[in-house]
């Protein structure tokens, strides 16, 4: 019997050397800005292994279960997309929130 083919990763890196990109998401939002984007690392790298669909529902949802507000998060994402932690052009074009860096992790 064949295994079944699994999707995501069960664990990714997490450097401790700081990256300015999360820093910067960090001065302006405080931990939560931290956290949200490690959340999201979570989520890329658990669900498909190098990216996940951003839609307003996936937003809404994410804040629920983070416990934070929708408009917090979606602040937090612009933010991440403006300082290059996730690409602008395949989340515009694609919806997707990924990068040449979480890719080649």
């Amino acid at each position: 019997m064949a295994r079944p083919r699994k999707e995501g990763l069960d664990y990714f890196p997490h450097s401790c050397i700081s990256d300015q990109r999360i820093d910067l998401v960090r001065v302006q939002f405080g931990l939560k800005g931290y956290a949200v984007i490690y959340r999201l690392y979570e989520k890329i790298y658990l669900e498909k292994g190098y990216f996940c669909e951003w839609t307003d529902d996936i937003a809404l949802m994410f804040a629920h279960d983070n416990g934070m507000n929708v408009n917090v998060v979606s602040d937090i994402v612009n933010a991440g997309i403006k300082r290059g932690i996730f690409d602008r052009d395949l989340f515009e074009k694609y919806q997707i929130l990924t990068s040449k860096d979480i890719q080649e992790t």
